[in-house]
């Protein structure tokens, strides 16, 4: 954070040194030229990462199943997945309403970019269903198109578990969006959490 601050420090810091060195380089009136580029040519430009999420804008169908209890069928749900560009191109907005066939409600809202300082893709996310924001970041592999998120937490009733997130790109037009946790209780095994379906509308 401290190298990100300090870059837009120097956006307006710099052209401003530029400008008075003149008067204190022994008193000569020489003026230096301006500098070429103005704050906004430095400023970040969106890159071939943020260039593969701006292809996933659009409106997509949700399918999602909750495996919640291994003993019964998961929980199914269908609704909407609103994507949108947005920040001059460096970030992806996600807006999800589902209804599950109980009756409930989802609703939640996303951000996914990619962070050039750690060369990693980060997403953000809250919903109706807690009061947190959770933030990840991930790697893309091009071989098998997924982008994949690897994190630890601390599950409801304080024990450490660890998750993975993988976003599969089968097509241009169909996305499978999948969490596994595991409890690291030395007694349990990763377990499939959810299984999202998105396709094109």
């Amino acid at each position: 954070m401290k190298t990100r601050t300090m870059f837009a420090f120097g956006l307006f810091v710099v052209p401003l040194g530029l400008s008075t060195a003149s008067g204190l380089a022994g008193g000569k009136k020489e003026q230096l030229p301006p500098p070429k580029a103005s704050p906004a040519d430095l400023l970040p430009k969106p890159g071939p990462e943020h260039k593969m999420l701006a292809s996933f804008a659009g409106s997509w169908s949700v399918k999602a199943k909750a495996y919640s209890n291994p003993k019964q069928p998961p929980e199914e749900s269908s609704g909407t997945l609103t994507r949108k560009v947005v920040l001059d191109g460096l970030f992806l907005q996600e807006e999800l309403k589902a209804h599950s066939k109980a009756g409930f409600t989802l609703s939640g809202l996303g951000l996914v970019g990619y962070d050039v300082f750690r060369k990693q893709f980060v997403s953000s996310w809250v919903d109706n269903l807690g009061t947190g924001i959770m933030v990840n970041y991930g790697t893309y592999d091009a071989k098998s198109r997924t982008i994949s998120y690897v994190f630890e937490d601390v599950d409801d009733d304080g024990v450490k578990i660890r998750g993975r997130d993988l976003l599969k790109i089968l097509s241009p037009n169909e996305h499978v969006f999948e969490m596994y946790r595991h409890r690291l209780d030395g007694k349990s095994q990763e377990f499939k959490l959810i299984e999202i379906r998105y396709t094109r509308k």
